[in-house]
C-alpha cells in the first residue's frame, strides 16, 4: 500500500469519527442539570436553587468537568496513537506521540485524584 493510500485511509477514519461525534453533540442541551441532583429535593432550575443545594450542585459540576476531562483524554490518546502509527510514514520520531500519550494519562490521573478527594470530602461532610 502506498503512502498516499495509507494517508487517505487514516484521514477518512478521522473524518468519519468526527462526523459521528458531531451528530452526537448536535442536540442542544437545556441545562447542565437535566434530571435533578442527588441530595437536593425539588431542584428544577438553577434559578430556583436554595442554599441547601449549592454544595450538591458544585459536586454535580465537578462530575460534569470530570466527564469532559475523560472525553479530552480519550481524544488525546487517539491523537497520540495516530502520531505513533504515522511517524514512520512522515519520517518523524515516535517520541512525540509517546510524550502526548504520557501527558494525557498523567493529566487524567490528576483529574481523577482531584475528583476522588472532593468526593471523599463531600461524603464526610454529609
Amino acid at each position: 500500500m502506498s503512502r498516499a493510500k495509507r494517508l487517505l485511509a487514516t484521514t477518512t477514519g478521522v473524518l468519519g469519527g468526527t462526523t459521528v461525534l458531531s451528530r452526537v453533540f448536535a442536540e442542544p442541551l437545556d441545562s447542565i442539570v437535566s434530571t435533578g441532583i442527588n441530595g437536593c429535593a425539588d431542584f428544577d432550575n438553577v434559578r430556583n436553587m436554595t442554599s441547601d443545594c449549592v454544595g450538591w450542585f458544585i459536586v454535580h459540576l465537578i462530575g460534569v468537568a470530570f466527564a469532559i476531562s475523560g472525553a479530552v483524554t480519550l481524544l488525546m490518546i487517539i491523537i497520540a496513537g495516530y502520531q505513533i502509527a504515522t511517524a514512520k510514514i512522515f519520517g518523524q520520531d515516535r517520541s512525540e506521540g509517546f510524550s502526548r500519550l504520557r501527558a494525557a494519562l498523567i493529566g487524567f490521573s490528576i483529574c481523577a485524584l482531584g475528583w476522588v478527594i472532593v468526593d471523599l470530602f463531600v461524603s464526610f461532610l454529609s
